[in-house]
């Protein structure tokens, strides 16, 4: 074994071992949101009653990665408990992304020296920590799409089988916007001058596998389209806008600022080079930067049901990352040995980031899921197992009380979203034949956002509410600072 492939490995270890650590100590409790139990009522009905349905004998494509579904269902079959299957496949993952990272910067990088400190950095990215035991498709979608990419950069001067091509169909079978970036991937091509026929066995390899599953789904549900695209993005175009840029503000601001600072240097210096510098590092690495130019623009038009949250970004920041890197090796290659201030400045930053992330992140958890649990029980104690339940947070409250749930967003009944815009969600649980709306929240604003469909009365436990003729009696409890709201609907 060669210098070079020891160090690589040696890295790789070292920052498995620390990511690991890190990610016990930090993220042991922050494991399995609602969305992971979403999938997990999915997974069990499949293993159960070989039906891909949220609610049994009402199929719908209520997920939004085959992939991540279709993974779960195998390591369930194997994992003697079914809560732990996510929290064990996101966190193996996790750990496989870490190694990834090492080795994409490892090509093209001879200085051991510059490796082990950025194996470092890499192995405390603070949202590959947050994620790691969520039981979410988050690290996948990272480790993706960073495959796609190495496996394009090697392509150009290597044309042996597209790997790019069965990789980016996985891609989008994972997460369904990664497929705007397909077309920028066959620009490539055109640019690196490849022919006809390596075009057509490209898109050949992409569209199978993306064909089968979308078969798939369409015969199990109906739809060839996930019904959350729907849900998150059934608004107007550009509806959020100043929302959503508040959003990518606080994300890329604080989790990724000194990769961001690192850019606008890179950026800076190459103003002084020539123009055919310029366009030659622009050709050679334009494709790391690209998604997040993309995928953050789609969010920003298209999401109008819905916030951008840490784990979406994390999929497209991280190939940003890798390129920012990549640049800084081919602009300043001598420079590497002394790069320790600035590369121990982002270490710094980066613990500092997780030291004030991670807390916050729990203890906000904590809250919320406390009060979920306390609503489970009144559910379970005091409702019957044919009632049924119309919720915002389906996940936890649908695969714990195995109720029949009315998702109040569309998740699994989209036909909601209609009578929602219509003003008639009075009708529309009358006809779904609705027991209880419930919910849970943690200050004013949500209780305003809880009520907006119907749940509306007065809460005995802490605060009034305006009386609607819809609902019958409304039962509140504090537990903490969140708070879980029960509204027993007209019959």
């Amino acid at each position: 074994m060669n210098t070079d492939k020891l160090s690589l490995i040696v890295c790789i270890v070292i920052a498995c071992v620390l990511f690991s650590a890190t990610a016990v100590l930090l993220y042991a409790e922050y494991r399995l949101g609602d969305d992971t139990y979403i999938y997990l009522r999915y997974v069990r009905n499949i293993l159960e009653h070989k039906e891909l349905s949220f609610n049994p004998g009402d199929p719908q494509y209520g997920v939004t990665s085959i992939l991540w579904l279709l993974a779960l269902v195998g390591v369930s079959k194997v994992s003697p408990d079914l809560l732990s299957s996510p929290a064990i496949l996101s966190f193996s993952i996790s750990l496989i992304l870490v190694g990834t990272l090492i080795y994409l910067v490892k090509r093209k990088c001879d200085s051991v020296r510059y490796l082990l400190p950025i194996s470092v950095i890499l192995a405390i990215e603070p949202n590959v920590l947050r994620h790691s035991f969520l039981g979410m498709e988050a690290p996948l979608s990272a480790l993706l799409l960073l495959l796609v990419i190495g496996a394009r950069m090697q392509e150009r001067n290597n044309h042996r089988f597209p790997w790019s091509a069965l990789l980016s169909s996985l891609m989008v079978l994972n997460r369904p916007e990664t497929i705007l970036i397909i077309p920028f991937l066959l620009i490539d091509k055109m640019i690196w001058r490849e022919t006809k026929a390596q075009m057509i066995v490209w898109i050949s390899i992409f569209t199978l596998p993306a064909a089968l599953g979308m078969m798939y789904m369409v015969s199990h549900t109906g739809s060839f389209l996930p019904v959350t695209i729907q849900a998150k993005g059934g608004g107007a175009i550009g509806d959020h806008v100043v929302l959503h840029l508040f959003d990518l503000a606080i994300i890329i601001g604080s989790v990724y600022l000194p990769w961001i600072a690192l850019f606008a240097l890179e950026a800076w210096v190459l103003r002084g080079r020539s123009r055919s510098v310029v366009m030659a590092v622009v050709k050679e690495y334009y494709l790391w930067f690209l998604p997040a130019l993309i995928i953050s623009l789609a969010y920003i038009l298209f999401l109008s049901n819905e916030r951008i949250y840490s784990r979406y970004m994390m999929m497209v920041m991280l190939p940003f990352v890798i390129g920012t890197i990549k640049v800084s090796q081919h602009l300043s290659p001598s420079r590497l040995r002394s790069a320790g201030p600035i590369v121990t400045l982002v270490l710094l930053y980066s613990v500092l980031v997780s030291s004030l992330l991670a807390p916050a992140t729990v203890k906000n958890n904590r809250d919320i899921e406390l009060s979920k649990d306390v609503l489970i029980s009144w559910i379970q104690s005091n409702t019957l197992s044919s009632d049924i339940i119309a919720c915002g947070m389906i996940g936890k409250i649908g695969y714990v009380t195995d109720r029949r749930i009315v998702c109040t967003m569309g998740i699994v009944n989209p036909d909601i979203r209609k009578y929602r815009e219509e003003g008639r969600i009075r009708e529309y649980y009358k006809m779904k034949n609705v027991h209880y709306s419930v919910g849970v929240g943690k200050n004013d604003s949500d209780v305003d956002w809880l009520l907006a469909e119907g749940i509306s009365g007065r809460c005995e436990a802490s605060f009034q509410l305006p009386s609607r003729s819809l609902i019958r009696e409304i039962i509140g409890e504090i537990q903490g600072k969140s708070y879980f709201i029960v509204a027993k609907v007209q019959q």
